[in-house]
């Protein structure tokens, strides 16, 4: 009876007292963090982890008003903080792709294709009125020549006129912040249709009653302002949030 008492009182074996320590851990940092400023794909529990890591506007800003360093990259600190390891996102096009009309290595079959022979595709059909196809060459052409500012952002894009081509303004390189916009509107309109949900997780979380956060964010510019804060972002954190969440990176 003594051994049976002895072995019922037995201290953990390491592996399984670090184990439960780590758990202890994980969960205290969980709690800390709260549940707002966990990756979605922590907190939706009828989804999967994913590689898409984006926050709300207003977590993120949480995040930044806790002490991380303008252009820092938030996911850094919060999947350090619980436990997981970041992965890079594969649900969009690159700047670059944009850019220079290339489609990804790897991830998702759709965003291997060329983004503007893509966007040609959605625009019209491939058949042409006399007979025979469009070409891949021609499909993005069309897209570059047609797709302007309003299809993406009907609400404005800060300091760009509704009718100016969304190409004419990337070709010649992505600095400003009208551009990063761009970018990130190209990708929420095109994404699959499951990532555009994703997105909207982050951008018109369904708690929030209020406008688009992209939308406000390209109508507004450095006027914007997150839900519940009382301070406009720059320029620099409105890039920097994009990135971060892999809307244009």
């Amino acid at each position: 009876m003594d051994d049976k008492l002895n072995q019922n009182n037995a201290t953990p074996t390491p592996d399984l007292a670090e184990q439960a320590r780590l758990q202890r851990e994980r969960r205290r940092r969980f709690i800390r963090l709260g549940a707002g400023s966990v990756p979605v794909g922590l907190t939706l529990t009828s989804r999967p982890v994913m590689a898409w890591h984006c926050y709300t506007t207003s977590a993120w800003g949480s995040q930044r008003a806790d002490g991380v360093a303008a252009g820092t990259s938030v996911y850094n600190r919060l999947e350090r903080n619980v436990g997981t390891t970041r992965i890079n996102g594969d649900e969009c096009w690159y700047i670059t792709n944009w850019q220079n009309n290339s489609g990804r290595t790897g991830g998702p079959a759709r965003y291997q294709k060329q983004p503007w022979m893509f966007v040609g595709d959605q625009l019209r059909s491939r058949s042409k009125p006399g007979g025979g196809s469009y070409s891949n060459y021609e499909q993005s052409e069309y897209a570059k020549n047609t797709l302007t500012v309003a299809a993406v952002f009907p609400n404005g894009l800060v300091g760009c006129a509704g009718s100016t081509k969304c190409w004419s303004l990337i070709s010649n390189g992505v600095s400003s912040l009208a551009d990063y916009l761009l970018i990130a509107g190209l990708n929420r309109k095109y994404a699959e249709t499951f990532h555009q949900q994703v997105m909207n997780q982050c951008l018109n979380p369904t708690s929030y009653t209020g406008p688009d956060q992209l939308d406000q964010m390209a109508k507004l510019g450095t006027a914007y302002k997150p839900p519940g804060r009382s301070v406009a972002w720059d320029a620099a954190d409105i890039k920097t949030y994009l990135s971060a969440s892999y809307l244009a990176v």
